[in-house]
């Protein structure tokens, strides 16, 4: 299981993945619009790394859009508890 948690002003978003199956909760309920909403704010962010490019629907995607871009100008805490995957890199490679 892995959990981001991201806090901002007046919304709290909560992202967790359970045998392979991602859950999306604003203030504690799903939105499918919202979500829909941030996977395509993934599919067109900057890659992460200037390189890598996560896809849209994954913890990975969602950490790099909540910490970059999406909540950038209010978020107040953002939290992650177990592995949301990492940038793919080699010795001084990133990929």
């Amino acid at each position: 299981m892995s959990k981001i948690t991201a806090k901002g002003e007046d919304l709290i978003i909560t992202i967790e993945e359970v045998d392979g199956k991602i859950t999306v909760l604003f203030n504690g309920e799903e939105d499918d619009g919202l979500r829909e909403n941030l996977d395509e704010i993934v599919a067109s962010s900057p890659p992460m790394g200037g390189t890598f490019y996560p896809e849209p629907g994954t913890m990975l995607g969602y950490y790099h859009i909540l910490k970059n871009r999406y909540f950038f100008h209010w978020l107040t805490k953002l939290d992650v508890e177990g592995d949301i995957g990492e940038i793919p890199s080699e010795d001084d490679v990133i990929y």
